[in-house]
């Protein structure tokens, strides 16, 4: 598993990663997204959830924010992961990256990874 840009002109690999890592129990699916410079990957498994930003042309690292833990920590295994489709909104001249997980709804800066605001789910057991 991991993450890779390929030249289509010519099929060959521009750059690889393999080194971010989660437990993602029935495999990785989250949809990643492009912004300006940057490609956003999110990694929400059952062990750990982050977002990081890669520059699209060579791989590396720009960001990375990790979710708080204390929403997920009331579910079970695997009511912890989550498989996102993010998006990047306009809200009155200010991009955001809106980003829903299992248990968090969190609005970062898409160009620092800086949370702009964020909500949880309350669970009681």
């Amino acid at each position: 598993m991991g993450t890779a840009c390929i030249d289509t002109a010519n099929d060959t690999i521009v750059w690889k990663r393999t080194d971010f890592k989660c437990k993602h129990i029935q495999g990785p699916a989250s949809s990643p997204v492009i912004y300006k410079n940057l490609l956003i990957l999110h990694f929400e498994g059952t062990d750990v959830r982050y977002l990081l930003a890669l520059d699209k042309s060579n791989g590396k690292l720009i960001w990375r924010s990790d979710r708080p833990a204390e929403p997920y920590e009331v579910l079970t295994e695997i009511g912890r992961k989550a498989y996102l489709t993010p998006i990047i909104i306009d809200a009155k001249g200010r991009d955001m990256l809106i980003s829903n997980g299992s248990a968090v709804c969190i609005a970062y800066n898409p160009t620092n990874g800086k949370e702009i605001w964020s909500t949880h789910v309350n669970v009681k057991l």
